[in-house]
C-alpha cells in the first residue's frame, strides 16, 4: 500500500515538473508588460501594475513544499523548450535595456521612474534568476557566457565565479558569506 502511495506522489510531482518550464515564460510577460502598458496608457500604471501583479502572484500561488526528484530535475533541464526560454531571455533583456536607454531622453521624470522600476524588475529579479539557472550545473559554454552577460547587465559579472568557487565550496560553513547565520 505504501509503495502505491509513493508512486502516486511521484507521479503527481512529475506531472507538475512537466509544467515547470511554463513558469519561466511568466518572467517574459513581466519583462514586456510594462512596455505594453507604457505604450498604451503612459507611465502612470506601469510600476503599479508590474509590482502589484508580482505581489499578487506570490500571494496566490502556493509555495513549493516538496523536493523535486533529481531525475525529474534533469529531465526538465534537458528539455529543448526550457533551454529556448532561458537562452531567449538574454536578447529580450538586452532589447529592453536598449529601448529604455534610447527612450530616456524624451521621458518625463515620472516616466523615467516607471521605466527604471520596470527595468529593475526585468534585469534584477528576472535576469539574475535566469543567469543563475543558465550558469548552474551547465556544461554548455554558451549557457555560461549568457549567464555572464545577464549578470554583467546588473554590474555583477563576477557572480558566477564567486558563486561556484566561493559559495558552492564553502556552503553552510562560517566562511560562506551567502549562508544564513544561526539565530
Amino acid at each position: 500500500m505504501r509503495a502505491t502511495l509513493s508512486n502516486r506522489v511521484l507521479r503527481r510531482r512529475l506531472e507538475r515538473m512537466r509544467l515547470y518550464p511554463v513558469g519561466y515564460v511568466l518572467p517574459w510577460l513581466f519583462a514586456t508588460l510594462p512596455l505594453a502598458l507604457h505604450a498604451r496608457y503612459g507611465a502612470g500604471p506601469v510600476a503599479a501594475v508590474t509590482f502589484l501583479s508580482v505581489v499578487a502572484l506570490e500571494r496566490l500561488l502556493p509555495p513549493a513544499r516538496t523536493e523535486v526528484p533529481r531525475s525529474a530535475e534533469r529531465a526538465v533541464a534537458d528539455n529543448a523548450w526550457y533551454k529556448i526560454v532561458l537562452r531567449g531571455y538574454v536578447p529580450l533583456q538586452l532589447a529592453l535595456m536598449a529601448l529604455a536607454l534610447l527612450g530616456a531622453r524624451t521621458m518625463s521624470p515620472a516616466q523615467l521612474i516607471g521605466s527604471a522600476m520596470a527595468l529593475g524588475l526585468a534585469t534584477g529579479s528576472i535576469g539574475i534568476t535566469f543567469a543563475h539557472e543558465l550558469g548552474h550545473h551547465r556544461r554548455s559554454t554558451l549557457d555560461r557566457v549568457l549567464a555572464h552577460v545577464l549578470m554583467a547587465c546588473v554590474g555583477y559579472g563576477q557572480f558566477m565565479v564567486e558563486h561556484y568557487r566561493g559559495h558552492h565550496e564553502r556552503v553552510a560553513t562560517p566562511d560562506d558569506p551567502a549562508t544564513a547565520r544561526r539565530g
